[in-house]
């Protein structure tokens, strides 16, 4: 049976019955309150997961509320009088100007008249919303059958995420030791409960931060474990980084989750959350959003300046529609009401699209015999609240047949910054049936629309619709979700494919959410660029925990599909980035990462052109957005950090004279069995660097192992001759090392050591002839320096360096007679050595003249001869 969802403009008391008034339960609580629990699910069932809409009951017979002042930006009512009435679980969200709590359902009117409370509701609720096409190769989503957790043991050794990693230049980051070593990444998603399972396997660290308000341990009805897929993500992206895990239900507790995840450290934050009910036209600035979502994560984004956040942008691409209202040339009628003018869908997608007022539907995911599927989407305008408490413009949700008989009905109700939003009163439940039902269409049309406003239409439900058909030319601009994903501060991520039979080739998911985003209301509207930028999909998990993103693997894996595959793996190259340079700011990482972006195919270095897209895309990041985009480019984090980061360069020195530097290889003949020692020494670039540190690799030509060393110098001895090599590279205080080391090519062989040979000895010097390899260091020695001290030996200039031929110059003491010794010893680069000696006998030796004798002795004896004689002069006898 054919389908037309209709969207319709009626009278203000039609479509909000109880949103404006002060007090007042949101229709859904209404229904709930007068005993109609069709509006509600139980918390812990698929229906909770499956509808984000319904309220949520927990077995206490409680109704998880938000109550909002009556004054918005006013005082927040009083949580004692709500503990009061039963409520427990109360947690104040001034970010959000309002209270989340969980109350008795009979208690709902009671609470509503409490003083201060303005509105109750039914809470923003988080989903992971699948993507509604998937990689041709893997299948769609959550098909038919696809909800059951996969119970059967992990395999080991699976390639995790590893298309991601060398796409992505992860691996080159952890070539050069950027792993995101000392840095900790908090992961915002459904819930972690495959983590055990993972880690025994291998796929996880054994310590990952669970948050204590919401760890996110139990499995998610019907699909589980998301979680933990994007943490294996990142454990392979970031092998070294610390992980953390929060698991929020609703929106004030994702706002609990990023402050617990600061408090524990985290410097890069990412999530895959959507959520249906935020304001689909705020941005997360004070005067477009107060008390929006994404104001609320731009205020803690802006207070804590020194952590990256990603978000996945969302897959809604072609379950998205955006366009300015243009009425048809005359009136419209269904469900037997009569209306101004329909919503002329052709003016936005062309004439050529064969589109005027009924926009195609096409649902991927029916109902089964054993489990249903809801259809409930969002719509919402962008003509705020009156100071009257009215819109210009009154809009009303159907869904018809082609007979036109309706379906279901939209029930309005007014967003969190006074906007008109709406979904069905009642989710529609999709037939059963065994393939997609097409044939179905969007119908929109207007009573009154006094100012020109624009429409955001998102097909929401775990009963995935196309609008339209499943081609591109089916897109409209915008289809980026909001809440988080635009808020300042918050970079979101869209998916692209790697093709497995040509790895140098990408593609835009088709299903990838586009920019740019529209906010703003009839008064003025503007656009912002997101989404930011692209990361891999399709990539392998374990599969742990019952994960199921997209089809098995023959290999035992599971392939993960959608752009809550692209959060962890952008976020991971930003841990590496803050590993290698930590402190900086996160809008330096977030820039770097954009600038360096490729836009075509995936390499080792960007290459400027056009999207993955196809449009064209300026060079620039910050400007020249098309209609369609998405974002800088696929981010590349060695060409990241290779843009801004000066690497350490090692030098290394060996014998005989070889001297090498980083990215440089030098040869080098070395003796056999001999200990030769090289030496290294670091110039630090952007981080202070030590050669203590020198990392040392000596292995024979061709071995992937070799023997490794720590430390200024290494010393090698080569047993046998053939080719080794020796690398070194020093890394910096960071653990980051240069791509490159130092390598020197070793052929070991056998290298005589020196002889030394000496002719001519004597006293005054000798002859010396050397053999071996220069430059060889020669000491010559004297065994008893009382005679020959070591200061009276000289060796000629050059000797050993550059002459083997030599002379030594001897001076002996001169009053001193006896032996010496000389020794001499040859030592070549290597630390050979060759030795000679001889021995040498020295005598005083005295001159003719028997020397010289002291004058005043020699008067002397000249006095007594004279009196010798002139006593025998005189008759006296000699002596």
């Amino acid at each position: 049976m054919k389908k037309t969802l209709i969207l319709a403009c009626t009278g203000l008391a039609a479509l909000l019955p109880f949103g404006v008034r002060a007090g007042t339960l949101s229709p859904r609580l209404e229904a709930l309150a007068r005993g109609d629990t069709a509006f509600a699910v139980s918390a812990s069932s698929r229906a909770a997961i499956a509808n984000p809409f319904a309220a949520r009951l927990n077995r206490a017979g409680q109704v998880q509320v938000y109550v909002l002042p009556a004054i918005p930006g006013g005082p927040l009512p009083d949580t004692q009088e709500i503990a009061a009435l039963g409520g427990s679980r109360i947690r104040v969200s001034n970010l959000m100007d309002l209270v989340q709590a969980w109350v008795p359902v009979a208690e709902l009117h009671a609470l509503a008249g409490l003083p201060g409370v303005g509105r109750v509701r039914v809470p923003t609720y988080a989903i992971v919303h699948p993507p509604v096409g998937g990689h041709p190769t893997l299948g769609t989503r959550r098909l038919t059958g696809a909800f059951q957790p996969v119970t059967q043991a992990l395999s080991t050794g699976l390639p995790i995420d590893q298309t991601a990693v060398e796409a992505m230049q992860a691996n080159l980051l952890e070539a050069v030791g950027a792993s995101g070593q000392g840095i900790k990444v908090g992961v915002i998603s459904d819930d972690d409960s495959g983590n055990a399972a993972s880690q025994q396997a291998g796929y996880l660290p054994s310590s990952i931060f669970q948050d204590p308000t919401y760890p996110g341990t139990t499995p998610t009805p019907g699909d589980p474990a998301e979680g933990t897929a994007m943490l294996e993500e990142v454990h392979a992206m970031a092998p070294n980084a610390q992980l953390g895990f929060c698991g929020p239900p609703t929106a004030v507790d994702f706002l609990t989750c990023y402050h617990d995840l600061v408090t524990w450290g985290a410097s890069v934050i990412v999530d895959d959350l959507g959520f249906p009910a935020v304001d689909m036209f705020t941005r997360g600035v004070t005067a477009n959003g107060t008390g929006s979502f994404a104001l609320a994560v731009a205020t803690i984004t802006t207070t804590n300046p020194n952590v990256v956040f990603f978000s996945a942008a969302g897959n809604d691409a072609q379950d998205y529609f955006q366009g300015s209202y243009t009425p048809s040339s005359g009136s419209c009628t269904t469900g037997g009401t009569t209306y101004g003018s329909c919503m002329d869908f052709g003016a936005v997608l062309g004439s050529g699209s064969g589109i005027t007022t009924e926009l195609p539907v096409v649902f991927l995911n029916p109902s089964t015999s054993t489990q249903s599927s809801t259809f409930e989407p969002v719509l919402e305008w962008n003509d705020p609240l009156s100071t009257s408490g009215s819109f210009s413009d009154q809009l009303v949700l159907y869904l018809v047949n082609s007979s036109g008989t309706v379906l279901a009905q939209g029930t309005g109700y007014i967003t969190n910054d006074g906007r008109a939003q709406e979904t069905f009163a009642t989710p529609y439940t999709l037939p059963v049936s065994s393939n997609y039902i097409t044939g179905d269409s969007l119908v929109v049309a207007c009573q009154s629309c006094a100012d020109p406003i624009t429409i955001k239409l998102l097909g929401n439900g775990d009963g995935v619709v196309f609008f339209r058909t499943q081609t591109s030319a089916d897109y409209t601009p915008g289809s980026i979700a909001a809440g988080q994903k635009v808020a300042p501060g918050v970079l979101a991520t869209v998916a692209t494919a790697v093709d497995v039979y040509s790895p140098l080739a990408t593609t835009l998911e088709s299903y990838s959410a586009l920019g740019p985003f529209l906010y703003g209301n009839y008064a003025g509207t503007g656009t912002q660029a997101d989404p930011s930028i692209t990361g891999v999909d399709d990539v392998e998990t374990s599969g742990a925990g019952g994960f199921s993103a997209g089809s098995a693997l023959s290999n035992g894996g599971v392939a993960f599909c959608g752009t809550s595959a692209t959060g962890p793996n952008v976020g991971s190259l930003v841990a590496d980035l803050m590993s290698a340079d930590p402190g900086q700011p996160a809008s330096f990482y977030e820039n770097i990462l954009e600038k360096t972006a490729s836009q075509t195919a995936i390499g080792t270095s960007p290459i400027p052109s056009s999207n993955p897209t196809g449009y064209a895309c300026s060079s620039g990041y910050t400007s020249g957005y098309t209609a369609y985009d998405a974002g800088a480019g696929l981010a590349q984090g060695d060409a990241a950090l290779t843009s801004f980061f000066t690497f350490p360069v090692t030098k290394v020195t060996a014998p005989p004279n070889v001297s090498v530097s980083s990215g440089q290889s030098a040869t080098e003949n070395a003796p056999i069995n001999v200990s030769v020692t090289y030496n290294a020494s670091v110039t630090p670039g952007t981080n202070p660097a030590s050669s203590a540190k020198c990392a040392w690799v000596g292995a024979a030509a061709g071995s992937t192992s070799g023997t490794p060393e720590t430390g200024a110098s290494a010393t090698y001895a080569f047993k046998n001759a053939g080719s080794y090599v020796i690398t070194a590279n020093c890394p910096d205080n960071q653990g980051i090392r240069n791509s490159e080391p130092a390598t020197i090519d070793v052929s070991a062989q056998n290298i005589a050591p020196p002889t030394v040979s000496l002719s001519n000895v004597a006293s005054s010097g000798f002859n010396m002839n050397l053999t071996g390899t220069e430059p060889m260091t020669v000491t010559v020695t004297s065994s008893n320096p009382s005679i020959l001290p070591d200061s009276g030996i000289s060796v000629s200039g050059g000797c050993g360096t550059s002459t083997l031929s030599c002379t030594v110059s001897l001076s002996p003491i001169e009053t001193q007679s006896g032996t010496s010794a000389i020794h001499v010893i040859a030592v070549d680069p290597y630390g050979q050595s060759g030795s000679a000696s001889a021995q040498l006998s020295i005598t005083v030796t005295k001159s003719g003249g028997g020397g010289t004798m002291n004058p005043l002795v020699l008067l002397a004896l000249m006095g007594f001869c004279l009196g010798l004689y002139r006593r025998s002069r005189h008759g006296r006898p000699h002596l």
